[in-house]
């Protein structure tokens, strides 16, 4: 099975929890590893954010030596607005995460509970 991970899932990677341990499973058995540019930017400013900047690079780099990056153009941002009108909780970067899992045929891994319920999402 292929995933994109999104902000919530690496984040939870950082706490020792039976959230991160599913998210560690799911690395395990994964084909492959995906996430949205928009998502690395997320991830370094909250680990930043909550550690240091030494902290954040240094897990931000581990990311993108394991993980394929998705870079976002017009097309999946014009699918992102309009899964953001569809769905006005989410917030712009998780709609570029869900429309990018949409487009490639992934399975996005959240935690968030504003995602819809879905086959193609994996809750934490």
């Amino acid at each position: 099975m292929n995933l994109l991970f999104d902000s919530y899932a690496f984040l939870e990677l950082l706490n020792p929890s039976s959230k991160a341990d599913k998210v560690k499973q799911l690395i395990g058995s994964a084909d492959q590893l995906y996430t949205t540019v928009l998502n690395l930017y997320e991830v370094k400013y909250r680990v930043t954010q909550r550690a240091s900047s030494s902290v954040a690079e240094d897990f931000f780099s581990s990311i993108k030596t394991t993980v394929h990056v998705l870079v976002i153009d017009e097309d999946l941002s014009s699918a992102a607005a309009d899964l953001k009108l569809q769905h006005p909780k989410l917030g712009a970067v998780d709609c570029h995460a869900l429309a990018a899992a949409r487009k490639n045929d992934l399975v996005l891994v959240t935690g968030d509970s504003d995602f819809p319920k879905s086959d193609k999402i994996i809750q934490l």
